[in-house]
């Protein structure tokens, strides 16, 4: 059984620059994707990815909300929250929502490789 990785975004350019890099990067996972919360939650259930990278600011299903329900249904799946800006008001609600990492994108140039790496392998 492949291995699978989610990316939610709802902005399409962000989630086709992030696809194309995780093919490259890691091409022995198949790279899933869904624009808004309730596809994500539907996507986990069905596929179980080994990890999951999702945009607080989504349009129409917060990333909290989409946190909380995928860690409720699936307390498995590794799950990584991408920020805006680096805030502790949004950090300690990620972790609270049950995200296992979370970057600023001011961090993700040197920080998202390693941190999707870690949670990789801590399951």
């Amino acid at each position: 059984m492949k291995r699978e990785i989610l990316i939610v975004e709802d902005l399409l350019y962000l989630q086709k620059s992030l696809i194309d890099w995780l093919v490259q990067v890691y091409p022995e996972f198949g790279i899933l994707a869904a624009d808004n919360g309730e596809d994500a939650i539907d996507t986990a259930k069905t596929n179980l990815p080994s990890l999951i990278i999702i945009d607080l600011n989504l349009l129409r299903s917060e990333g909290f909300d989409t946190t909380r329900r995928i860690k409720a249904a699936q307390p498995e799946i590794p799950i990584l929250m991408i920020m805006d800006e680096e805030s502790d008001i949004h950090s300690d609600l990620a972790f609270s929502a049950g995200a296992d990492a979370c970057l600023s994108n001011s961090r993700i140039q040197t920080e998202l490789l390693p941190t999707i790496n870690m949670l990789l392998n801590s399951g």
